[in-house]
């Protein structure tokens, strides 16, 4: 059975506390003086011991009794205070400790009731919910009986008192330590309870309780001047306990919702002020009502709360209507805020409503800077249209300056111009000079054309040695001079390289653009065409496409049609594989810097022959040979054959699969999907059948869709791909990111589980830390989204390395491995060309 400890100098009195205990499920063990107890509280009688009651002697030893009961062993331990004629000094003492009461010894007939609610447990608690709170209350009377008797009662109901005689020992225990409320007798000597209530209410921050005046008369006089002083209520001393209880718990609950606001307030404070986007509040009429410190970090004002009060216009933020525009609420967008030191940065911002009652209050705004990521964006948009090497426009943004200028042709019935420049002795110049030789050679020739044309003209590198000038409104009858002119250019143009002087020349080739004029790929074919044709009359030539060329080049492209339906119903295309290695395990600084010896050491570390794989296409000769898609995709995009070649490519890919599983020879492959046939129902349903078919994981296959495809395609390629992915787990992939127009905050929106950084972005990286950066972004931000990564066009260890060490996934390239015929021989290589799409 479990003790109960009475400890009491007393002789009588320690009779009359076992007398009251004796019906107590609880053996009594009785002491006759403090240090006697201090000396049996020791750490191994805690676990019989259950309750301690004590009467308070005042002295030394009965002080060190209650720094004995504050030790941890005996800290949760219920204890009842007795108090008679010894005043009770330590009055701080039981509010520090739960399940601890004081009682006047008058009252010691309720210990049997008051000691059962010591020892009843506590209602259980669940994780969001708080443990009840006991309000401290200051109570404060010149008479020891009104003291004794609300005191009594107070702590009868588990309020923790402390009581003071007068203001001047009210003021001292309030300015030490913090109180809830405070119930002030009014009739004082030398200040009455109204200006002791305004005394309080004046302490700093904290020390601030909530006031109550005790009075025993009923006076308007009284009450008003109470109220005015601060005070929340009026208690009569003559009035009911119960109802003065319940005055006295209505001020508790005020209490605890207060501190619980505040809770909550701080709570949010804390949590506002760890974040690192900028987030600040507006009132109603759109004045700063709260900052938190990454708002002062961001824009570089030293103090951030000095911001309160301002409306975010007159100082920090460029435009401010949509801040509180109902139809921008919830919405993120993206604007421009001013610095303190003036300078403007991009943010994206998120506008919450606030509201209360029902009643719109204001807004929550939260920003975060994003000024590098648009830097980067900017780069990425310009890459996407320029050539990186001479810096200018590129295919892509020719194509759509062509596709421009064939509409405003139709409207307005004139003629314009496409000269296509081939360089004829470029080849020579790489091969015997180096390719840092060619790369200055277009550079400076670059420069040398840009010197050249006219404001309205378009200039763009689309190859190699490959240059494109368009020239818009130019009379039929100039075309040829103008064209010859530029001729002349590449004639007299002199490269000179560590000492030595080159002479470089080229072909032109030139299509009319007027109102016949149909898309910008056929003007493209057609200067191409033109320029085979001026270098087949012996180089260093001018040509205008006309009809004729134009019949023979018909001829050509059904010549390349036929051949194209041929393989389709013969079966004469074939895949070539090129693997995609893992790089994260990979021990770089021990592999060779030799493309052959990489290879050969890849296969020793178990990725020279690995499971994931590209599939490319190629289309058998009649001799054997294979030829690159190079050679007639164009034209199968023109006679709209790509959807029926992605069929046969499915069909091919899904083959070799199903023969490696049933092998137990695990494989994953990934096949290119074109824009034909993700716009196409029929495809999409086709390659939907087959994949319910699969007789493999479902995950072993990856199909890649170029990011131009998604954009022009994009809801076709959405629905296609969610329901693939859903309904199947079909690994999808975006290709060639960064060619198009998506920006790295959509990236992370797209619909797909890997994203191939294009080869542009790659092949540069050693040189270009802009192009560090925006790989680094694009993995950082695809892992972020729970995508993979693949590096394409990887031709050295170094650049190897580089992209490890930015965290990409899989990188691909000839330094790893070209195409391979067979997904298990990487031999025989020489069969695949170097054009790998």
């Amino acid at each position: 059975m479990q003790q109960i400890l009475i400890i009491d100098p007393d002789n009588d009195r320690r009779r009359e506390l076992l007398r009251l205990v004796r019906d107590l499920d609880l053996e009594p063990l009785a002491v006759d003086d403090n240090e006697t107890a201090v000396k049996w509280l020791r750490p191994a009688a805690r676990d019989t011991c259950a309750v301690a009651i004590l009467t308070w002697t005042g002295d030394e030893s009965a002080r060190r009794l209650l720094m004995r009961l504050d030790q941890p062993e005996w800290r949760d331990l219920p204890v009842l205070i007795l108090i008679d004629d010894t005043p009770f000094t330590a009055t701080a003492w039981p509010h520090h400790r739960l399940r601890t009461l004081c009682i006047d010894w008058a009252d010691r007939s309720q210990l049997p009731e008051v000691i059962n609610r010591l020892l009843a447990p506590p209602p259980p608690v669940s994780r969001n919910e708080e443990p009840p709170y006991r309000p401290t209350i200051l109570l404060v009377d010149d008479s020891r009986s009104a003291r004794l008797r609300f005191q009594r009662l107070l702590e009868r109901e588990g309020y923790r008192v402390r009581v003071a005689d007068g203001p001047e020992t009210a003021l001292q225990l309030a300015s030490r330590e913090p109180f809830d409320m405070a119930i002030l007798d009014y009739a004082m000597p030398n200040m009455n309870g109204a200006g002791l209530c305004a005394a309080l209410l004046r302490l700093e921050e904290g020390h601030r309780p909530l006031c109550a005046i005790l009075t025993a008369a009923y006076e308007d006089r009284l009450i008003q001047e109470s109220l005015d002083a601060g005070a929340v209520d009026c208690l009569f001393k003559n009035e009911a306990d119960q109802l003065f209880l319940a005055r006295v718990a209505s001020m508790a609950r005020d209490v605890h919702m207060h501190r619980r606001m505040r809770r909550k307030q701080q709570q949010l404070q804390g949590i506002l002020a760890s974040v690192g986007d900028g987030v600040y509040g507006l009132d109603g009429n759109g004045v700063i009502t709260y900052v938190n410190p990454a708002v002062s970090r961001i824009l570089g004002y030293p103090e951030a709360q000095l911001l309160a009060g301002i409306k975010p216009g007159d100082l920090f933020q460029v435009s401010d209507e949509h801040c509180l525009n109902e139809d921008s609420l919830g919405d993120t967008f993206e604007t421009t805020f001013l610095r303190a030191d003036g300078n403007s940065i991009e943010v994206e911002l998120t506008v919450q409503p606030l509201e209360i009652d029902g009643r719109k209050e204001g807004a929550v705004i939260a920003f975060r800077d994003i000024s590098e990521r648009k830097l980067l964006e900017n780069e990425l948009k310009w890459q996407a249209t320029h050539d990186t090497l001479t810096k200018l426009f590129n295919r892509h943004y020719l194509e759509g300056a062509l596709e421009a200028e064939i509409a405003r042709q139709r409207q307005r019935g004139r003629t314009s111009a496409l000269l296509y420049l081939d360089l004829d002795r470029f080849k020579y110049i790489n091969d015997t000079i180096g390719h840092g030789a060619g790369d200055r050679l277009l550079v400076e020739l670059a420069d040398a054309l840009r010197a050249r044309v006219r404001q309205t003209d378009l200039l763009a590198r689309i190859g190699g040695d490959e240059f494109a000038l368009l020239l818009p409104d130019i009379d039929r009858e100039h075309i040829f001079a103008a064209a010859d002119e530029y001729r002349k250019l590449l004639e007299e143009f002199l490269f000179r390289f560590q000492g030595r002087s080159y002479n470089i020349h080229g072909s032109i080739g030139v299509a009319v653009i007027d109102a016949s004029s149909r898309a910008a790929g056929d003007v493209l074919s057609a200067a191409d065409l033109a320029c085979h044709i001026a270098k087949g009359k012996g180089r260093n030539m001018t040509h205008v496409l006309d009809n004729e060329d134009s019949r023979q080049y018909m001829d050509r492209e059904l010549g390349w049609s036929r051949r194209l339906h041929h393989a389709l119903r013969h079966d004469t295309f074939e895949l070539v594989f090129q693997p995609m290695v893992a790089l994260a395990d990979l021990p770089l600084d021990e592999a060779p810097e030799d493309a052959a010896e990489f290879q050969a050491w890849l296969t020793g570390h178990g990725d020279g022959d690995g499971t994931l794989y590209e599939c490319l296409l190629r289309l058998r000769d009649g001799h054997g040979r294979l030829i690159s898609p190079g050679a007639f995709m164009p034209t199968a995009e023109r006679f709209n054959l790509l959807a029926d070649i992605d069929r046969w490519v499915i069909d091919a890919a899904i083959d070799r699969l199903e023969s490696a599983w049933a092998a137990e020879r695990p494989l994953q492959l990934s096949v290119n999907l074109s824009g034909q046939g993700m716009s196409r129902p029929d495809t999409l349903d086709y390659l939907a059948e087959r994949l319910r078919r699969l007789q493999a994981p479902a995950d072993s296959l990856w199909l890649e869709i170029t990011e131009s495809c998604v954009i022009r395609h994009l809801e076709a390629a959405r629905d296609c791909i969610t329901d693939l992915r859903e309904e199947l787990g079909v690994n999808f992939a975006i290709d060639d990111f960064g060619t198009g127009y998506s920006s790295l905050s959509q990236l992370k929106h797209l619909p797909v589980d890997v994203i191939k950084i294009d080869g542009q972005f790659v092949r540069d990286i050693e040189s270009d830390p802009t192009d560090i950066a925006i790989v680094r972004s694009i993995v950082q931000i695809a892992h972020a989204s729970g995508k993979r990564t693949v590096a394409e066009f990887v031709e050295s260890r170094a650049v190897l390395r580089l992209l490890q060490a930015c965290g990409v996934d899989y990188a691909q390239g000839f330094f790893l491995s070209p195409p391979r015929i067979n997904t298990n021989r990487p031999e025989a290589p020489s069969l695949a060309s170097r054009h790998t799409h």
